[in-house]
């Protein structure tokens, strides 16, 4: 699992909850929400 995939800043969340929330529940892989997104993992 490569880490950065799953790394998204709040201001997508925002944009994009729904679309966020059916690929979380069809995934079923963790997702990090942060401020300040640094996806150099």
């Amino acid at each position: 699992m490569k880490l950065s995939r799953h790394i998204k800043p709040i201001s997508d969340l925002k944009a994009h909850i729904s679309e966020i929330f059916r690929k979380l529940d069809s995934q079923r892989e963790p997702m990090i929400i942060t401020e300040n997104v640094d996806a150099e993992c």
